[in-house]
């Protein structure tokens, strides 16, 4: 009988840690579950995986940026080739005001998925927090070489570029 109790209490953490989040509450709900699956140990890697990821990403959504960066240190150690791992621990490493542990997030996201162009736009936005205009500025020109038609970076690399006293490449 403690078998089919804990086998449901399972199936309910899986169908909660896989749910869509659509506000606060949704979101802890699926924490939980996914929780409950980790401290469980007992679902196949990918679903653990899967599970640290989804946690993280949520972790992130909610500005608990050190609860993210444990997860996906963990997702990591599990798969070090998954480009999107760097990338959302580098946006809570960023949430964390970590700079530099960012970009080297980014540039492992990047070196992983050269053609994401939102691992440039996010390595530039933590160049520019640690004043590293140049380089943030290159990753605004990799950015939009990957995705010319994003009009809102192409404001923010010519307000960068004035900023820079660059204003004939502003344009």
């Amino acid at each position: 009988m403690w078998t089919l109790l804990a086998n449901a209490a399972s199936a309910d953490s899986i169908t909660d840690c896989r749910a869509p989040v659509s506000d606060r509450a949704s979101a802890e709900r699926v924490v939980a579950g996914c929780s409950q699956l980790i401290a469980e140990q007992r679902e196949a890697p990918q679903a653990l995986l899967a599970a640290y990821f989804k946690r993280s990403l949520i972790y992130v959504q909610t500005s608990r940026f050190d609860l993210a960066v444990t997860d996906m240190d963990e997702v990591i150690r599990r798969q070090p080739d998954l480009g999107q791992a760097y990338q959302v621990r580098g946006t809570a490493q960023g949430g964390l005001r970590k700079f530099d542990l960012a970009i080297a997030d980014f540039t492992s996201a990047i070196a992983r998925d050269p053609k994401d162009a939102n691992n440039y736009g996010n390595r530039g936005s933590s160049y520019l927090q640690l004043g590293k205009t140049d380089l943030a500025a290159a990753d605004l020109d990799k950015l939009l070489a990957l995705a010319p038609d994003n009009a809102s970076m192409h404001s923010v690399r010519g307000s960068l570029r004035f900023m820079l006293n660059q204003p004939d490449s502003a344009l």
